[in-house]
Formats: C-alpha cells, structure tokens, sequence
C-alpha cells in the first residue's frame, strides 16, 4: 500500500492556518515509510514550513532511506527522530516529543539538559 502524507501535510497545514491563531503552529509527522502516492510530501512540507509551522517528525524503520525521507519534511535535522520498532515507541515516544517540545519552545538542543 502507499500513503499520501503530502495531502496529510496539506490537510494539517490548513487547519493550522485556519485555527492556528497567533500561537507556534507545529506539526508532528509519525512514519513507517517514504511517502508515495498523491500530493508531494516534501513540496507540501515546505510550503507549510514557508508559511510558519513548525514540522517535527518521527520515523519508525530501520531503514536509513526513511530517514533521510523525514529529513526533507521536518523544519530542521533536529527535529527528525528515528526508532526502529513500533515496540520502542512506548519507552521513548514521550521523551522524543519532550526532547522536541523543549527545544522549540525553550530554544535549546534536544539533548541538552537545560529546560
């Protein structure tokens, strides 16, 4: 099967524009996979990122081509993170998403210690 993260982007995007308010618009993508099919992930992740929302991403693969996949969506390299397994999202989705909650909101490195 495929998936059309593009219009997924897309879709997100609107909304945030729409409901987003004066606040930080951000986006989480969580993949399994390079996108394929429908809308253009990544001209529609940088559409979004040229229009001020924040993309932060997680790919679950063990496939180095995911990743460099999530490195052209995401707003920096930062902000991509990678597991291996669904199974190692329970112990570290949290910490992912706070590792990037800190460094948009607080500016400081995900792996640094300073909140």
């Amino acid at each position: 099967g495929g998936t059309d993260t593009g219009s997924g982007i897309e879709m997100a995007a609107a909304e945030l524009k729409t409901h987003g308010g004066a606040s930080q618009r951000m986006m989480f993508i969580l993949t399994d996979g390079v996108p394929n099919g429908g809308t253009d992930a990544y001209k529609t992740a940088q559409q979004a990122r040229e229009d001020g929302v924040l993309i932060l991403g997680l790919g679950v693969a063990d496939d180095g081509d995911v990743h460099g996949k999530l490195l052209g969506m995401v707003s920096s390299p930062d902000l991509a993170f990678m597991r291996s397994r669904f199974s190692d999202l329970s112990a570290g989705l949290v910490d992912v998403i706070q590792s990037a909650l800190c460094f948009t909101l607080d500016g400081a490195a995900p792996w640094s210690d300073t909140t």
